[in-house]
């Protein structure tokens, strides 16, 4: 239960909060439509297949469900598919400094922050954020997919495409 600054418990589960959190980017954000859901439930999947343990695959989920959340600003919003190829970093880290203050969120902040990494930059990370966490590349592949995904289209006919 998550509780308020004097103890008292607000009734509201971690889980809860991030669902209201992810409803509101929905609301505010008409081209993040349920694209947190989809993300969160691609990673889960690729996070199993991979046999990540119950911490890391519970950070991975969280972290998808809120990884674009510092995509708030009507700028970014309106060229967010652009941004999100040619630019991510600034709501890359804003997401990461707006999660990163609340401590069930710490861990998180820094897959958010890294959610962008390319792979092959894993050596150069930044000092202040630590290493890349493997669960920030999961996020990627599943945030790419569900960004080059036509959902109004077959999915397995845009296989070859996607990959």
């Amino acid at each position: 239960m998550i509780e308020f600054y004097g103890g008292e418990p607000m009734g509201l589960t971690l889980k809860e909060m991030i669902a209201s959190f992810t409803k509101c980017i929905d609301l505010y954000n008409y081209l993040l439509k349920n694209h947190h859901r989809r993300t969160a439930i691609a990673a889960y999947r690729i996070g199993m297949a991979m046999n990540l343990d119950e911490e890391a695959l519970s950070n991975l989920v969280l972290a998808a469900s809120l990884h674009d959340i510092g995509a708030l600003t009507v700028t970014e919003r309106d060229q967010m598919v652009r941004m999100d190829v040619e630019d991510p970093y600034p709501h890359c880290s804003l997401g990461c400094y707006m999660l990163e203050s609340f401590e069930p969120f710490f861990k998180i902040s820094r897959i958010v922050y890294y959610h962008h990494w390319h792979y092959e930059e894993n050596n150069n990370f930044v000092p202040k954020y630590g290493e890349v966490p493997l669960e920030s590349y999961i996020l990627h592949v599943a945030d790419r997919t569900d960004i080059l995904t036509h959902h109004e289209q077959s999915v397995l006919a845009q296989k070859e495409s996607i990959i």
